[in-house]
């Protein structure tokens, strides 16, 4: 699910409310509002956690390989 958010609290604010939940995350883009940030987001307790360790391997193709079971 996701959700658009108003709040004058910035992300990492907020991210203090979920930190102690099961594998919490935050993606943050907010550091470089004019050229690049704009979106952050905070996750918790997902489906599945997909770990790569593979030298030899795109991670992102992997990830690509995962996302067609779904």
């Amino acid at each position: 699910m996701v959700i658009d958010v108003n709040t004058s609290l910035n992300p990492f604010e907020i991210f203090t409310i979920f930190k102690d939940e099961k594998d919490s995350f935050i993606l943050d883009s907010h550091m470089d509002f004019e050229n690049l940030g704009r979106y952050s987001f905070i996750g918790f307790n997902p489906f599945k956690i997909i770990k790569f360790k593979n030298d030899k391997e795109n991670p992102l193709d992997c990830l690509d390989k995962e996302l067609k079971k779904i």
